[in-house]
């Protein structure tokens, strides 16, 4: 069986099997530079009823808030990252995590949305207690309303 590197082969196996909410915010978002990023979210907007959150193609995308809609709630999505793997020269690519940056983005939307949710990732890799770092931004995220944090990234269960 050959393996074919093309990234859209993931992608669509993540919608065949009901996946519809995607962070793309990780420490390996850089890797394959700014076309990368550019291509990732071309193909994930090219998906209907998929919601995703962490890369975008221009500051302007970055900046606007969207809000959606299931099943009569309103919600807003959100992913940062707290680390990457390479430089980050234009900070719409990845959504690198900042309390500010975070504030400003639930600040455009709390009072428009039932539900908000942020995905993290975040941790020391193969660690099976969340570190101090972890706590403080959750709690930071509680405090400004976040209902639902998504955490991942230390390779093993927290």
């Amino acid at each position: 069986m050959q393996v074919q590197e093309d990234s859209s082969v993931f992608g669509d196996a993540f919608v065949d099997a009901g996946f519809n909410l995607i962070s793309l915010a990780t420490n390996h978002t850089m890797d394959k530079g700014e076309v990368g990023v550019i291509n990732s979210v071309n193909y994930w907007k090219s998906k209907e009823n998929v919601v995703f959150s962490g890369q975008w193609t221009s500051s302007e995308e970055r900046e606007t808030a969207e809000i959606h809609e299931i099943n009569g709630i309103k919600y807003a999505f959100f992913a940062y990252t707290t680390s990457s793997n390479a430089t980050i020269r234009k900070d719409y690519l990845v959504n690198k995590y900042s309390a500010d940056k975070v504030k400003s983005d639930i600040d455009k939307v709390k009072d428009q949305v039932d539900v908000i949710i942020v995905s993290m990732h975040w941790g020391s890799e193969n660690t099976n207690i969340p570190t101090d770092g972890q706590r403080q931004i959750a709690d930071y995220l509680s405090s400004l309303g976040v209902d639902l944090v998504i955490g991942h990234h230390p390779h093993v269960v927290q």
